[in-house]
């Protein structure tokens, strides 16, 4: 149970997922949704997947979860895996309404705000029967707030397509991929690249996605007037086809899942500048050398990214980290949720 499938690492993890599990022999997968016509549903194959569409105004509508309710009770699955923490919220209702029901959480972040919808999420949670993370933080968070569900770690899903992609000749020297938000850091990157666009006018940066961030970044960059160093290309279906085009990949953001742009940075050998959180160290490794504390001082980042343009990173920096994706394909992420699965029906014997 999804919301959609709009701009978002998560979602496109979701539907990797989901296209890996309709390969398994015996699995009769069910997907409920609340939006559909969004920007990765493209991605989706259904040959072997029954799409339920709830229509729904707002996330935040109570009847979506009695709308949801009377659609899983009718299809009677052993296992309800909610994504994403608004249908966390729905499932914990539902769970308590269905005790024959297992209901799997999963968490794709590692840190969240002191807001009431995640408070109520946290409480939703001790009614789930397992909860499953991308990311050793995203555990930790949850082996401090509770004790009763049974939690496993599996990592993203990284296409195998991904590694056959060939670099291109770099038209932009430093890019940073994500949405436009709060979490992911990105006025402190915006200043950087400015910083240097001013100091050096051969370089060239962009941004990828979009957010509510976006006018600030505009502002910005037209008051420094580097409007033609700085682009904003807003969302991309093809982002690999840019992240190829790029030297280095930028991200800031103050905590992170398993991030999409650093599997695909690393895909690609791009080197990445990034900020010192755990989420990025589990991809990179604790020996990777550039790492930036100082996640927040658009000065720091300029600075390191400067000496980053000017070193010629060589395509060992990222072998190791590379070596570590091999283990993350669709295949044995997928055979990592089937366990996760048949432990937990299994559980009641």
């Amino acid at each position: 149970m999804i919301q959609g499938f709009g701009d978002g690492g998560a979602q496109k993890q979701c539907i990797y997922l989901l296209n890996e599990l309709q390969q398994r022999v015996g699995v009769e997968l069910f997907l409920i949704r609340f939006h559909d016509g969004q920007v990765h549903d493209s991605l989706l194959e259904i040959e072997n997947l029954t799409v339920y569409t709830i229509q729904t105004s707002s996330n935040y509508d109570p009847r979506n979860i009695a709308r949801a309710y009377r659609l899983i009770r009718r299809l009677s699955p052993d296992i309800l895996m909610s994504w994403l923490p608004c249908r966390d919220v729905y499932a914990g209702f539902i769970r308590v309404l269905s005790p024959q029901l297992k209901w799997v959480m999963t968490e794709r972040d590692s840190s969240y705000p002191r807001a009431l919808k995640f408070v109520i999420r946290r409480c939703a949670a001790q009614f789930a029967d397992a909860i499953i993370s991308n990311s050793a933080a995203g555990d930790a968070y949850w082996a401090r707030r509770s004790s009763r569900p049974t939690r496993f770690k599996v990592d993203n899903i990284v296409p195998g397509g991904l590694f056959a992609s060939c670099r291109e000749r770099p038209h932009y020297d430093a890019i940073h991929v994500g949405r436009m938000e709060p979490q992911k850091n990105i006025l402190p990157v915006a200043r950087a690249f400015i910083l240097l666009a001013q100091r050096r006018p051969e370089l060239s940066f962009a941004f990828v996605g979009e957010g509510s961030l976006r006018p600030e970044i505009e502002r910005l960059v037209a008051e420094a007037k580097v409007d033609q160093q700085v682009e904003l290309l807003g969302f991309q279906h093809d982002v690999a086809s840019v992240m190829r085009r790029s030297k280095l990949v930028v991200t800031m953001s103050d905590h992170e899942g398993t991030p999409n742009v650093l599997l695909e940075a690393v895909a690609f050998n791009i080197p990445v500048l990034c900020s010192d959180i755990s989420g990025h160290g589990d991809v990179l490794g604790k020996n990777y050398p550039h790492y930036v504390r100082e996640r927040h001082d658009p000065d720091a980042i300029a600075s390191r990214l400067e000496r980053m343009l000017s070193a010629h990173e060589t395509r060992e920096l990222l072998r190791e980290p590379k070596l570590r994706l091999r283990s993350m394909s669709a295949g044995a992420v997928g055979d990592a949720y089937m366990m996760a699965f048949r432990q937990i029906v299994g559980a009641d014997g």
